[in-house]
This record gives C-alpha cells, sequence and structure tokens, in this order.
C-alpha cells in the first residue's frame, strides 16, 4: 500500500472505527518491524506489552497526523519509535512484583512523614520530591498499588477526584494505561473513544489520564465545560454505558 493510500485511512480513521481496524493491519508489518529493530532481546514475556505500546502509538499518531506535514507512514514510524524507547527506559526503572514494589511503598510513607511534619499539601509533585521517585508513571503505579492491592474493578476508584471507572484490570509492575492495553477490550476502548464527541472525548480522556493527559477532577471539567459537577457525572456515566454498546461488536 502506497503512502498516499496510507495518508487517506489514517485521516478518515480519526472517526471510524472500522477504518482504524484497516490501517491496523496495513500497518502491522511496519509496527513489528520498529518493535524488532529497537527491542531487540527483549524477554519474550513482554513481546505483547511492546505491541501494545506501537499500536497505542500508531492510535495517537492518527490523532495527531497533519497530511500537510508529511506522509502518514515516516510520522507513525517516528511515533512508534518514540514510544518504544520511552516504554523501554520505563521499564527499566519501573516496579518489579514483590520486593521493588514494598521498597517503593515505603518510599512513599517516609515522604508523607516529611510532608506532613513540614505542613505541606499531599501532591503528587510533593511525593516525588521526598520519595526520590522520578517517574510520574511509576508513582501512578505505587499509589494504584497502595489503593488495590490487586484487582481493582468496574466500580472502583482510579483517583480520589475520579468517580466512574471503566473496564477490569490488574495492577502490577505497570503504569494503568499499559497494563489495560493488555486486554483487547481496551485497544477496542481508545478505538471507541474516536467515534465519541470532542466534550465526550475530553469527559473520558481527561477523567482518567489518557493518551498522555494529566487527569482533571469533576469540578475542573465541569468548569471548562460551562456545567455543573452533577451534570458532569451524569455525562461520564451517559459515555460509559454508550462505549459499551460501541465495544461490543468490536471484542466480539
Amino acid at each position: 500500500m502506497g503512502n498516499f493510500d496510507l495518508d487517506s485511512l489514517a485521516v478518515a480513521a480519526k472517526n471510524d472505527s472500522k477504518v482504524f481496524r484497516k490501517l491496523l493491519e496495513a500497518s502491522r508489518c511496519n509496527i513489528e518491524r520498529e518493535v524488532k529493530k529497537y527491542a531487540r532481546g527483549i524477554n519474550n514475556n513482554f513481546a505483547d506489552e511492546y505491541m501494545s505500546e506501537a499500536i497505542l502509538a500508531l492510535y495517537k499518531s492518527v490523532l495527531t497526523f497533519n497530511p500537510n506535514k508529511g506522509n502518514f507512514s515516516a510520522y507513525s514510524s517516528s511515533c512508534i519509535k518514540q514510544a518504544i524507547l520511552d516504554f523501554m527506559r520505563e521499564k527499566q526503572s519501573t516496579l518489579s512484583i514483590g520486593t521493588t514494589k514494598i521498597s517503593e511503598i515505603n518510599k512513599l510513607n517516609y515522604a508523607r512523614k516529611i510532608i506532613r511534619e513540614n505542613g505541606l499539601e499531599e501532591t503528587k509533585d510533593n511525593l516525588m520530591k521526598y520519595s526520590g521517585i522520578n517517574s510520574k508513571r511509576t508513582l501512578e503505579t505505587v499509589l494504584l498499588a497502595e489503593r488495590s492491592n490487586g484487582t481493582i474493578s468496574i466500580d472502583s476508584n482510579i483517583d480520589k477526584d475520579s468517580d466512574t471507572t471503566i473496564l477490569d484490570f490488574k495492577s502490577d509492575d505497570f503504569s494503568i494505561e499499559e497494563e489495560v492495553l493488555k486486554n483487547e477490550q481496551i485497544r477496542s476502548l481508545y478505538i471507541s473513544i474516536s467515534n465519541l464527541s470532542n466534550d465526550e472525548q475530553y469527559l473520558i480522556i481527561y477523567s482518567y489520564g489518557l493518551l498522555g493527559k494529566d487527569k482533571k477532577s469533576n469540578k475542573e471539567m465541569a468548569l471548562y465545560l460551562k456545567v455543573s459537577e452533577n451534570t458532569i457525572i451524569n455525562r461520564k456515566n451517559a459515555i460509559k454505558d454508550k462505549l459499551r454498546v460501541m465495544m461490543e461488536p468490536l471484542v466480539a
């Protein structure tokens, strides 16, 4: 398939999940080539995780692709390469199951003690500053591990500012987004999100910190959309129901 065909597919895939699937199949060889090129010698147990990162990078590249600034093949390859390299670096510093996780939790507890003694607010920035944890992704993992102690259900709160969740997933040594990407339902979720309205995408993406965005509270989103917090909660619940319906044929 030529660059022009891929460019056309990429533009159409922004608003059509079926077209995105076609683009994914057309790009599969490129994805596998990039994974093999930049992740040589990786443990086979992690191969699916690297592929998931690459697929997510492909999806992000669809959302940000501008056909006036180059061809999609080169652009998506660059995005996939960067995602794989970032994941490799994060993999080297991320938590391992067991004693390392306990060690990181102990660091957080020490940081909380320092924060309390100095009358500071327990923000994520302060937790990172006083715990020595220098990665937001790692911090999210430790915080999630503290709250979940393993499995998180569809009814669990991901964050104290978030009152809704999407799907079941397990918490181990990866960030929320990385872990759920192992599940085919989550891959379908990202495709379905592209078919939502702009406001609906905003609510879902910022509720869960997807696509590299920082999470926002219901209050922040209500101010941005100029509606009440109750409206935000009701809309998010409606969007969840809508996504479930949209995802059914994708995971069947």
